[in-house]
């Protein structure tokens, strides 16, 4: 019964947005589709003729709003409903890389830009742009373990729910997301791959060991790795979006250690001053041990710690936390089978459908140093309640949290500069990550005023930025995501798709470069 009611909820939510689409189409119709039928393809004949005639090439679907209003609104789905407004010319929905290829031709021969989209979490709506054609991978499926060689082979619509789901019971562990609705094998790479575990494995792209795109200048699909195509090689292992179109991805598989330990409690008391404490614990060398997460909004903190060592490697920590409960023995020490069972305490569910939500997200790395002479400003940052600037009263409909995600050990260990992650991160002893959500009764201008504060408080505490968290309003975004790595992405880039047919988004490399449309 309860697998029926989500089916059908799911389905009069896409119904909703098929309307949804449909009227602005109708709306913008009036206004400008009649007399700029090129720059706004909504309801275009010809354009929609040529979108059937390719669909008998397709093993797949491809669509226009017009053509088929469901397809095109599943291929278009975005969770940051912020970015709703942006209206695609076409949608691929692939299932195989001849749609890709095919659909990328298509993209070149009717002058549009390409936008790739798995399962559309990009905080900054990178996988939905204006006027482009969207390659949708979501229906590109395969887990393939190979317990031998300690290898995972992920389709490109796989999200890590599949891939966590495919390793249960094998003793093996992936680098991977904590979102599991979130794609393991597109843009969560290409920004790096932040993870809880990343402490003891490194970042996800220290554990990439090649992938299959297709190439936009020519329409092939090709295996990327340290041996072939070693430049893009290092580009999609954190240098954003933009490159080509990635099929699959192989990544390294770790058996899992002697032991997985838990540290988590809630405080809604005073959470400041555990929270202080353990920011001083990780301005020390904690985070060599420990990962995990402290979660925090206004009044309230939820620690949920992890370590994936040796018991006597994991045991100062738990030693240095003993006053805070009265003893080591009442530290709330748990030991766990998996990474995901101590993720969601239990036993991995089926399949759900995360929330839509209107987010702004920020993100900053913190050095130990940072976190010392910083500490106050980052609490206060950590508990922050969403007030209008203007008027220190609070935004209406607006809610916030962040997370203080440790870092360090294997993040830092890997020092041979072989991916484009920047050197702030590497030598990182936390993440601050905060998200601030509005709702319909949120003022615009309201919401605009208070992150644009937010940001530039939190860009006063640490130096450099997660791609995939990045604040809309941060400023020398090169520098900042990328530093020395940014001259060869741009190279890259330039090599890989020299007429800037994938469309250029915000902080993608290249886009600040002036171009006229291909």
């Amino acid at each position: 019964q309860t697998v029926v009611v989500g089916y059908l909820m799911h389905r009069f939510v896409t119904f909703f947005l098929v309307l949804l689409h449909f009227s602005a189409c109708v709306s913008l119709n009036e206004q400008s589709c009649d007399a700029d039928a090129q720059s706004k393809p909504c309801g275009n004949p010809e354009l929609d003729a040529k979108v059937r005639a390719l669909a008998t090439h397709l093993d797949g679907t491809v669509s226009t709003l017009t053509t088929d209003p469901y397809e095109f609104t599943f291929g278009t789905h975005m969770y940051n409903h912020l970015y709703l407004y942006r209206r695609a010319a076409v949608v691929v929905n692939a299932i195989s890389a001849g749609d890709v290829s095919a659909a990328v031709r298509f993209a070149k021969e009717e002058d549009f830009r390409i936008v790739v989209h798995n399962t559309g979490h990009d905080f900054l709506g990178r996988s939905l742009q204006d006027d482009a054609v969207v390659i949708n991978l979501s229906r590109m499926k395969g887990v393939n373990v190979n317990a031998i060689s300690k290898e995972v082979q992920i389709a490109a619509g796989e999200t890590w729910y599949d891939v966590y789901k495919a390793l249960e019971g094998t003793n093996l562990h992936v680098v991977g997301g904590d979102g599991l609705s979130v794609g393991a094998a597109g843009g969560y790479h290409l920004g790096g791959g932040r993870s809880f575990t990343n402490f003891a494995f490194g970042l996800s792209v220290d554990n990439v060991l090649r992938y299959q795109a297709v190439l936009v200048t020519t329409g092939e699909s090709v295996e990327v790795s340290a041996t072939s195509h070693p430049d893009l090689f290092f580009a999609l292992r954190g240098g954003g979006a933009g490159y080509c179109v990635i099929l699959s991805i192989v990544l390294r598989l770790h058996e899992y250690p002697e032991v997985i330990q838990g540290i988590s409690w809630r405080d809604t008391t005073a959470p400041a001053v555990p929270v202080g404490e353990l920011l001083d614990g990780f301005a020390t060398d904690w985070g060599d041990q420990w990962g995990g997460f402290i979660y925090t909004a206004p009044g309230v903190a939820l620690v949920d710690l992890l370590h994936m060592g040796t018991r006597a490697d994991g045991q100062p920590v738990i030693n240095a936390l003993g006053p805070m409960f009265g003893g080591v023995e009442n530290v709330p020490v748990k030991e766990y089978k998996s990474y995901i069972n101590w993720q969601l305490k239990g036993k991995l569910p089926d399949p759900i459908q995360e929330d839509n939500v209107w987010t702004s997200t920020q993100t900053v790395f913190l050095s130990k140093a940072e976190i010392i002479a910083n500490k106050n400003t980052i609490l206060e940052i950590l508990f922050m309640e969403p007030k209008n600037p203007a008027t220190g009263q609070p935004v209406p409909g607006a809610s916030r949290l962040c997370l203080f995600i440790p870092s360090g050990g294997a993040v830092t260990a890997n020092s041979k500069n072989d991916v484009p992650i920047i050197r702030q991160w590497r030598n990182a002893a936390a993440t601050l990550f905060c998200s601030t959500r509005l709702t319909e009764e949120t003022p615009r201008d309201q919401f605009e005023a208070l992150t644009k504060a937010e940001w530039a408080q939190m860009s006063t505490v640490g130096s450099g930025v997660y791609y995939n968290y990045a604040s809309p309003w941060l400023q020398n975004w090169q520098d900042q995501i990328w530093g020395e790595h940014y001259s060869r992405l741009l190279a890259i880039k330039q090599n890989y798709d020299p007429n800037w047919r994938f469309s250029t988004c915000q902080f993608c490399v290249g886009s600040e470069v002036v171009s006229p449309k291909p």
